[in-house]
């Protein structure tokens, strides 16, 4: 008599090989579908505000995270064991595709800095300026004077381009520290608009701030005159006109309105309000900038606390006109905000003319005394 044996159950982890198989591809193409959803509405409809504070690493991390579970790691293990695998690894091809799509596609939102990794000689030549941008974050309202001014005075700037040169007490509170300034930095010219504050030590030959009222006005945004502080609200760049030598460079000190307010839950209407109005503020006073820099012949640094990180539409309208600094630095991940001791996001920029060519690009420790990274740059005029 032959004898019959049971054979083992093959149509289980054949099931679940398939169901691990699509659930990779799912995400996968979901993930690729959320990269071309963000370059197209980036910048472009105001609810996009809320993806937009996503850390940038995120679309460096999930693609590497599809790579790597597609990889056939059960066939590898059975060839380290000497066992040959006849089963193929099903559905891994279509998800390395998909996560090589994604992360070409979105290979200017990372925030990486590759040339961090391959430094270039430095030019020739010594630097012609030293400029600092700081969002300085409300003004020695809790901070030791002394110290902040020892700090501001320690980079031996050309230009600074300070930002938040304010209080607040439930709102913006404007503040009048202009003879401590001009006494902390004698034979710089100080020029003040709303909460920016620019000094130089260079001749000043021009410029003035830019005010979007009127644009705001008459896109329904208006900002009644008689509210506290109105300079704040309609003053977001102070453009100052600067001589060196036989030329004259212009540079632009602005501070863009927050997307959000992280005080608001999420889960109530409030919350959308803010990034609905916020972000037509932004466009009108990002559109003021960018017409003012199109119609400037001077060669130009634009430097502050724009409030977008580098997956924002918004910087790279900037990124396709003007150069982005971000080469110059030494960081390959580059941070100058951190949320809950997080240092994931970069808020801070530089922006130059081609005219100007950045020798160095440091992010300083603010010692403390405020949330955001000082910008150092040194320039060359090319």
């Amino acid at each position: 008599m032959t004898a019959v044996l049971d054979a083992p159950p093959i149509a289980a982890p054949a099931a679940r090989r398939v169901r691990r198989s699509w659930l990779r591809r799912s995400v996968a193409a979901g993930w690729l579908v959320f990269v071309v959803a963000h370059l197209a509405l980036s910048g472009r409809w105001w609810l996009w505000s809320v993806v937009d504070i996503i850390p940038p690493l995120l679309f460096l991390v999930v693609p590497a995270v599809l790579l790597t579970a597609a990889l056939p790691m059960g066939a590898w293990a059975a060839r380290l064991r000497g066992v040959r695998s006849r089963r193929p690894a099903v559905g891994l091809w279509q998800v390395r595709l998909l996560a090589v799509a994604a992360l070409l596609l979105s290979h200017g939102l990372v925030g990486i800095n590759p040339a961090a990794l391959w430094p270039g000689a430095a030019p020739a030549g010594p630097p012609d300026l030293r400029v600092v941008s700081w969002n300085v974050e409300f003004w020695t309202q809790t901070d030791d004077p002394e110290h902040f001014y020892s700090y501001l005075r320690g980079f031996d700037a050309d230009v600074y381009l300070l930002q938040e040169y304010l209080h607040t007490e439930d709102g913006p509170v404007e503040i009048d520290d202009l003879s401590r300034v001009r006494s902390e930095f004698p034979g710089y010219q100080v020029i003040v608009a709303g909460e920016l504050l620019t000094l130089s030590r260079l001749p000043v030959v021009g410029g003035g701030r830019l005010d979007a009222g009127d644009r705001l006005a008459a896109t329904g945004l208006a900002v009644p005159a008689d509210i506290a502080f109105r300079p704040y609200h309609v003053v977001k760049s102070l453009r100052t006109d600067v001589r060196v030598g036989d030329r004259v460079l212009s540079f632009y000190n602005t501070h863009q309105p927050v997307h959000l307010d992280t005080r608001i839950s999420p889960l109530t209407g409030a919350f959308y309000d803010v990034p609905r109005e916020q972000f037509g503020r932004r466009q009108v006073h990002l559109e003021l900038l960018r017409d003012d820099l199109a119609g400037n012949p001077n060669p130009v640094l634009v430097a502050g606390d724009f409030n977008a990180t580098a997956t924002s539409g918004e910087v790279a309208v900037l990124k396709s006109r003007l150069r982005d600094a971000t080469p110059a630095m030494d960081s390959v991940y580059p941070s100058s905000w951190a949320f809950r001791g997080l240092p994931l996001w970069r808020l801070d920029w530089v922006f130059t003319s081609p005219e100007l060519v950045v020798t160095r690009y440091l992010l300083r420790d603010q010692e403390g005394m405020s949330d955001h990274r000082a910008q150092e740059v040194t320039l060359r005029l090319g």
